[in-house]
């Protein structure tokens, strides 16, 4: 996913991108992705876990890594991991 930081962009502007749907399982797991914070209107990149507590619907979003700022211009490796709390039900990842 790229978003563009510079005009016409404004501040307060939000991408989302939503993962499949993981199915219930009891395992730790290790979640890892890259990204390329680089500018100075770069803002926060945040990781959220959406548990699927009911048959129809996601009903809660736990923030799970956040970063905010300038990181240069390369890319760096992102992780995470997702306990058995997170997984006894249904997941998706959404950046």
């Amino acid at each position: 996913m790229f978003i563009e930081t510079s005009a016409p962009r404004v501040q307060g502007n939000k991408a989302r991108l939503y993962s499949q749907v993981y199915p219930a399982y009891n395992a730790i797991k290790c979640f890892s992705f890259y990204y390329h914070m680089y500018g100075l209107d770069i803002g926060q990149l945040n990781v959220y876990l959406r548990l699927n507590q009911s048959s129809s619907s996601f009903s809660t979003e736990a923030m799970r890594w956040s970063l905010s700022g300038n990181y240069g211009t390369t890319w760096a490796l992102g992780q995470f991991n997702i306990s058995t709390q997170y997984t006894s039900s249904p997941f998706q990842v959404t950046i």
